[in-house]
């Protein structure tokens, strides 16, 4: 009895926050990549010339290891203050953070896989059942008030109000809503598709396994 309760809560709850989790941060990973955000940004087309260049270099930065100091002094068309600056090397930080976080969450699913005889279907139908959930939840927020949502992500990640930039600072014209919102879009698409590849890569696998399964009776 323990040990099937054991396993279901593996199967509906555990393992699939963790694939969920994991996949949301391979996300982040990805649009942080320089080439990645620096082609969504240009086009988006928030600004041109050398303010788009400003953005493009600071998000370059965010994988790099050259202080934002000396990026600051490479910026065309603006300068960042220093509570900006600040800022920037607390997301560099988390940044970093985020990826070994992700290679956890990975590592959980194979432990968690190994502990226990889960049914991988029922896991990924599970993890997207807690995506929809997650989704509809959040997008209702977001329709409400996305800066409310906004506000609350940003205090949930940094726990302290170091995030919270000057009005009218270089940092928020190089960067307003309309960018964390399609980026936000694009690492929840991209998640929900690989969800649902999976669900199909493993659906086509248990079919042709069962199939080879039939074949080897057969032959007997």
């Amino acid at each position: 009895m323990i040990a099937k309760l054991f396993t279901v809560t593996l199967e509906l709850l555990v393992t699939p926050l963790l694939v969920l989790s994991a996949i949301v941060l391979l996300g982040v990973y990805t649009v942080s990549q320089p080439t990645v955000f620096a082609f969504i940004y240009e086009q988006i087309s928030v600004h041109e010339g050398g303010a788009q260049r400003d953005g493009v270099l600071i998000a370059k930065a965010m994988r790099g290891s050259e202080s934002f100091e000396l990026v600051n002094k490479r910026l065309e068309a603006g300068r960042m203050g220093p509570r900006e600056i600040y800022h920037f090397d607390d997301v560099r930080n988390k940044l970093r953070a985020s990826s070994l976080l992700m290679l956890g969450f990975f590592l959980c699913v194979l432990i968690s896989s190994m502990a226990a005889r889960i049914r991988w279907t029922r896991v990924i139908v599970s993890s997207i059942t807690w995506y929809l959930t997650l989704a509809v939840a959040s997008v209702v927020w977001v329709s409400i008030s996305f800066r409310s949502f906004f506000r609350t992500l940003h205090w949930w990640i940094f726990q302290d109000n170091t995030w919270m930039l000057p009005k009218g600072c270089y940092s928020l014209q190089l960067y307003p809503y309309l960018v964390w919102q399609v980026l936000g879009a694009v690492v929840l698409s991209g998640t929900l598709l690989i969800l649902i590849a999976l669900l199909i890569y493993n659906s086509i696998l248990r079919r042709r396994l069962k199939s080879r399964s039939r074949e080897e009776l057969e032959s007997y």
